[in-house]
């Protein structure tokens, strides 16, 4: 490597003088990471580190029976799809369309039939649903990329069933839920649950392990509410195996609005060991 001598304006030469260059980098090639990673949370975010994503997942709902409700806009119980399929998405307003006042476009992200993440962009054409090519067997993430935000909600559908959705006027959707792709591991950094109304709530975190419908639901964590909100920080984080269903679950009165959230640090089975 060639290095400057500031003073006398020269390159230095390996003749006439003697010198040692070392970088340090972590295992990442993050260069300063002397002794420990440089900015790992900044570079995660940032997709710096390609090994490893932060996954932030909040959903929020209003509450309409005392049984439960998955914590998604749509209300009501969340089920995951049994089958791959395409996705369908349409809106409750005309206007959500190229020409309008709402959005043009929707860009749905979620997980293929060997569970590898997979994303659509739709143009939307306001009540006329717009069909896909991609088969979907998670949809966890649906935004609007293009236009104004959505005036009417929008859904995405695989068959008849409802797999996610955007509320009007928010643009992006809101569930609290995910599936975590082949080849990765999660590790679940935080979980936090708020209400909006003074009456018992447990909001309780589910996991279900791969192979679907064969394989019975675990309750992860629990958060209990009166009229207040809860941050439950991990100092050891909680792992999932790829593959696994993790859905939040509200269980309280009617005519409430609940919302939560978790935080999973999502990391390449390769950089853990782990096979596949």
């Amino acid at each position: 490597m060639a290095q400057w001598n500031k003073i006398n304006q020269d390159y230095l030469n390996q003749e006439r003088s003697l010198f040692e260059v070392f970088i340090c980098a972590d295992q990442f090639g993050n260069i300063g990471a002397c002794g420990g990673n440089n900015q790992f949370e900044l570079n995660v975010s940032a997709g710096i580190m390609t090994e490893m994503a932060n996954v932030h997942k909040f959903g929020s709902v209003v509450t309409t029976n005392a049984d439960y409700d998955t914590v998604w806009t749509e209300g009501g119980q969340y089920e995951f799809p049994g089958n791959a399929g395409t996705v369908t998405v349409v809106s409750t307003s005309t206007q959500d369309n190229p020409t309008g006042t709402g959005a043009s476009t929707a860009v749905v992200q979620g997980l293929d039939a060997n569970f590898d993440e997979v994303q659509e962009t739709f143009e939307l054409n306001g009540t006329t649903g717009v069909g896909g090519t991609i088969s979907f067997l998670r949809t966890h993430r649906m935004f609007i990329e293009y236009g104004n935000t959505n005036v009417g909600n929008i859904t995405a559908s695989i068959g008849s069933t409802v797999t996610c959705a955007i509320a009007a006027d928010m643009g992006q959707s809101q569930v609290a839920f995910y599936t975590v792709p082949r080849g990765k591991s999660a590790f679940l950094k935080q979980f936090t649950a708020t209400q909006n109304k003074n009456q018992e709530n447990s909001m309780r975190l589910f996991q279900r392990k791969p192979n679907g419908g064969d394989r019975p639901y675990r309750v992860v964590t629990e958060l209990n509410l009166y009229g207040s909100n809860m941050i439950k920080p991990y100092s050891f984080p909680v792992f999932f195996s790829e593959k696994t269903d993790l859905e939040v679950r509200a269980y309280t009165g009617s005519n409430c609005t609940a919302s939560s959230m978790f935080d999973l640090l999502v990391v390449d089975n390769s950089v853990l060991g782990i096979g596949t």
